[in-house]
């Protein structure tokens, strides 16, 4: 298809739309018209230390004892399913929801009868092993659950593959630029949904059906009376390989990037094609850009910024635009030198005042004949250079690196009374010594009750309690016992 001119595509894609759209009218016995179903997939890598003694019959059977609950999704799905089909994946099942009226639904995964292994979600997080899924208001859903993960996926996480386009633009201005794409059928649109220092970025998730090697698309900019009101030649995207789930490949091994810049000027003199579109032919591929710098500090980055330099450039500040899960980021801009540049270097500071300020890293750190905190970076000859670095380290990573553990402060509970008359009550501390809330319990409830931060005394005897404080990010989890004797 990606040889065929546009406007046989739209033809094409209009015949296949009117052949769909009679199908449909004759809905098949398997789906009648209107029916939408819900299909979870559940992948699971490892036995849990979390499962019941003489549950696992099997040691070889990952899935015995798995089960769902499950609600808010209409009459059609149990509150107590199982899996009950198996694929490459793992195990799955599906349900009607052609009743459901939510716009989401609940689900948990569980081992056995109880409640106390849902071990496929971290309760560490205050999820409770709850998960959501996002029900479709038309058509099927479909999600992907992965042991140990609370993301829910729309999409294969070990075998979908991904393409970036970056779309650099010299005029600015992306409205109502997209993607349009036939590897799929029909043919789809795909937004620019983010940024980057390039320009604007469209991701198409490549599913592993599509077994072509590559996948034909074009850019295009639409209006509400012409989708096609300016584009570009066809143009194609070499895939990765097909992974398997056994592969486990990481999503930089499943994702190929393709870099784009629109030289031509919009009202300048084009070629027009047969169906009367203005053709802006092959954008330019490899244009540099921006470096794109990620930076990960263990305390606040307060004050932090970048201080960059390298051929004409003798010196520039740049601060950080953005957050993600390795830190902050920034954008710099390095200058376009002929010959261009090879290197360029930058250095963490906190302050804007040289007189003050401080760099991240020691002296001792400069081991590559560097002067304390400078960092030299390798610039890619084509596309922008993105690059990793972590506070106190002189190396700089290509890929995000694996983060090591901050070290968590201790914390501790006071003590409370130590005796205590029956029918009085007395105040439990309510937060430990870093200011964190306190869970008291009584292990001894015929004796000794907790409510509202207080204890009672019930009738003589021990009275058992249990605290709990389960920490934060940089704070130690705690737990403490206390006794208090109860007299008359």
């Amino acid at each position: 298809m990606k040889n065929l001119s546009k406007s046989v595509k739209r033809v094409a894609g209009l015949v296949v739309a009117l052949m769909l759209a009679s199908s449909f009218a004759a809905a098949s016995p398997a789906q009648a018209a209107g029916t939408r179903t819900l299909t979870v997939h559940l992948h699971r890598s490892h036995l849990s230390a979390a499962h019941p003694a003489g549950m696992q019959e099997d040691p070889n059977d990952l899935y015995e004892g798995v089960n769902l609950w499950m609600w808010d999704y209409g009459s059609g799905v149990p509150s107590n399913p199982s899996f009950d089909q198996t694929d490459d994946y793992g195990v799955y099942a599906q349900w009607d929801i052609t009743g459901a009226t939510k716009a989401k639904g609940g689900i948990i995964t569980r081992l056995g009868s109880g409640w106390s292994y849902k071990e496929d979600v971290s309760t560490a997080a205050g999820s409770g092993g709850d998960r959501f899924i996002n029900i479709n208001a038309t058509g099927d859903t479909e999600v992907w659950l992965v042991q140990g993960e609370e993301k829910i996926y729309t999409y294969n996480p070990f075998t979908t593959r991904f393409v970036n386009i970056h779309y650099s633009r010299t005029d600015g201005d992306y409205t109502g630029w997209n993607v349009y794409t036939w590897f799929t059928d029909p043919a789809s649109t795909v937004d620019f949904s983010s940024s980057d220092c390039y320009g604007k970025v469209a991701t198409m998730m490549v599913p592993d059906s599509v077994t072509d090697p590559t996948i034909g698309y074009l850019v295009r900019k639409s209006t509400s009376a012409n989708d096609f009101a300016l584009q570009t030649i066809d143009l194609s995207a070499s895939l990765p390989t097909v992974p398997t789930v056994a592969d486990n490949a990481s999503i930089a091994a499943r994702t190929a990037d393709i870099w784009l810049v629109d030289t031509t000027a919009v009202g300048g003199t084009q070629a027009v094609n047969g169906d009367g579109k203005i053709d802006y032919g092959t954008p330019a591929t490899g244009a540099r850009s921006a470096l794109k710098v990620h930076y990960h500090r263990d305390g606040a980055y307060t004050g932090w910024n970048i201080w960059h330099w390298g051929g004409t450039q003798s010196g520039a500040e740049s601060d950080f635009i953005g957050t993600d899960d390795f830190g902050k980021f920034a954008c710099v801009e390095y200058p376009s030198d002929n010959p261009p540049l090879t290197t360029y270097s930058v250095l963490f500071r906190d302050s804007s005042d040289w007189n003050v300020a401080h760099k991240d890293i020691a002296a001792s750190e400069a081991n590559r004949g560097q002067d304390a905190g400078n960092r030299e970076i390798t610039l890619l000859s084509e596309g922008q250079t993105e690059v990793w670095i972590v506070q106190g380290k002189n190396y700089v990573y290509t890929t995000a690196p694996e983060l090591e553990a901050p070290q968590k402060s201790l914390q501790s509970i006071k003590a409370t009374a130590t005796k205590l008359k029956k029918g009085k009550t007395a105040v439990l501390p309510a937060k430990s010594s870093r200011n964190l809330v306190i869970k008291w319990t009584s292990l001894t409830p015929s004796i000794c009750s907790v409510a509202s931060g207080k204890v009672k005394a019930l009738k003589p005897g021990a009275c058992k309690l249990s605290a709990i404080q389960r920490g934060s990010s940089t704070v130690q989890a705690v737990t403490a016992r206390r006794s208090i004797t109860i007299t008359k």
